[in-house]
């Protein structure tokens, strides 16, 4: 990155008020993520349930649903 870039983002996140810094912080700090976070046992119980009911046929085709 250029430092005319830099320079620009910076003067651009000082103008931000505090909601839309925050939100700006939490977007980086995602976008930052490794997605390496292992899942919770619950989570993990979840996915196992999910794919029994999917085996089983217990599960909504969207293709087929009417609104």
């Amino acid at each position: 990155m250029n430092e005319s870039m830099r320079e620009n983002l910076i003067r651009t996140i000082q103008k931000l008020d505090d909601e839309n810094l925050l939100a700006v912080s939490q977007y980086i700090d995602f976008l930052c993520d490794s997605g390496e976070e292992a899942p919770s046992d619950e989570d993990v119980q979840a996915i196992l349930k999910g794919r029994q009911e999917f085996d089983l046929g217990e599960y909504t085709s969207w293709e087929k649903t009417s609104f």
